[in-house]
């Protein structure tokens, strides 16, 4: 049931949405590990709103968000889609192979999480929050409830420097 054709917004802004992890990022100098402080944020923009859908989209959104938020925390970040480096797996630890100057560096694996993305930015941090909270909801129950988009922003623990990621939901 269509309740409002006007459109309309809701953000997910609270301070469970954060973590604190480090990230890997090759520089000219070898790789540097450097710890961050994440905030994060969801807007939604609906076309029109089905009340109850969108109150169950919520709740769901609530949960995942607290969901990734925590499996990020206190972790090491690496980049699986990097042109950097290359990543095995050699005797319980993340070994990064950088392909220009062939140092290697070893993360313990309980201490990572390897994430889909080329590189440390918030900007494509942002982007996978984004895209994970679509996969794990699934982008069917963002239709049913009358969303048209979907926008991640994230920044270092509330500095003036955001990146943000927008994703259209196509009917």
């Amino acid at each position: 049931m269509i309740e409002n054709e006007a459109t309309y917004t809701e953000e997910f802004s609270n301070p469970y949405y954060r973590f604190h992890s480090s990230t890997v990022e090759e520089t000219s100098n070898g790789v540097w590990v450097l710890g961050h402080n994440f905030v994060v944020s969801l807007t939604l923009k609906y076309g029109y709103i089905d009340k109850m859908l969108a109150r169950s989209l919520s709740f769901k959104i609530e949960q995942e968000m607290r969901k990734v938020s925590n499996s990020l925390h206190h972790k090491v970040l690496i980049p699986e889609l990097s042109d950097k480096f290359t990543t095995s797996v050699v005797d319980d630890h993340y070994r990064l192979d950088l392909k220009e100057s062939k140092e290697h560096y070893a993360f313990p694996v309980g201490e990572c999480q390897m994430i889909p993305i080329t590189n440390c930015s918030l900007r494509e941090i942002s982007s996978y929050f984004g895209r994970r909270i679509l996969e794990l909801i699934g982008i069917q129950e963002f239709i049913a409830a009358g969303v048209r988009k979907v926008k991640t922003e994230m920044n270092y623990n509330g500095q003036t420097k955001k990146a943000s990621s927008t994703f259209s939901i196509v009917q």
